[in-house]
């Protein structure tokens, strides 16, 4: 497995899902779309030794009320959700860190003075692996990102794959880290790891500390906890 071969198999998946007849949970439009971004976009390859220290979460769906209701975010409103967000982020992330975003930053159509917070936000290379709620913006580039991927490899061992949907297929030996689901997880698979903002505990990660984890599973350890908190705080 490298970049190229990931870019492949995510890829595959939306051209699946678009194969007739199209399952009921399928919204053929945003799968289209994703399909579409994914083709025109290079995969990442993120090395270790090249960054001081790397932090990861995904689907901070900034400036969005709904995402707060419908998915029980302790926040007073959208104001006070990206407030706590970005001083989190300020206070974990030093200017020289590398911070990767799984993928739906702001929420579709609301960027506006968010654009200026991204990029004013510390860490030497932001990186940004494509969502759907990025969508609306593809081909004009994503404001405050240094780089920008449909897919991101990270070797080691275990490799890590991150992608913004789940895969539905992790290659053996591979880890998957993803967002987009965020208080759910991928049932029946232990080699998925959620990092949405809800399963993070509202904060940033060390990839150090996501790498411990995945190589417990990949082995094919049972890691207790509810949340990918739980779990990370439980392999130390």
């Amino acid at each position: 497995m490298d970049a190229n071969e990931l870019k492949r198999l995510y890829e595959q998946q939306f051209e699946d899902d678009l194969k007739p007849p199209i399952r009921e949970h399928v919204d053929r439009r945003t799968t289209l779309g994703m399909l579409r971004a994914s083709r025109g976009m290079a995969a990442g390859v993120l090395r270790q030794q090249y960054h001081r220290e790397i932090w990861i979460w995904s689907d901070l769906h900034l400036g969005h009320s709904g995402t707060i209701s419908v998915f029980g975010r302790p926040f007073d409103g959208p104001a006070d959700m990206d407030k706590r967000l970005f001083g989190v982020w300020r206070r974990t992330v030093r200017p020289e860190d590398t911070i990767i975003c799984l993928g739906d930053v702001v929420f579709s159509g609301l960027w506006g003075k968010r654009r200026k917070r991204v990029a004013a936000a510390p860490g030497r290379r932001k990186i940004l692996v494509f969502g759907n709620h990025e969508l609306g913006i593809a081909g004009v580039g994503v404001p405050g990102f240094d780089e920008i991927y449909g897919v991101l490899y990270a070797d080691g061992d275990p490799p890590l794959l991150m992608t913004h949907f789940p895969l539905r297929r992790v290659p053996e030996g591979c880890v998957n880290l993803h967002g987009h689901l965020h208080n759910a997880t991928v049932r029946g698979s232990a080699r998925h790891i959620n990092v949405c903002v809800e399963q993070v505990h509202y904060r940033p990660r060390s990839l150090t500390a996501i790498r411990r984890l995945a190589e417990r599973v990949v082995r094919g350890e049972v890691v207790p906890g509810r949340t990918t908190a739980h779990q990370l705080a439980h392999v130390g």
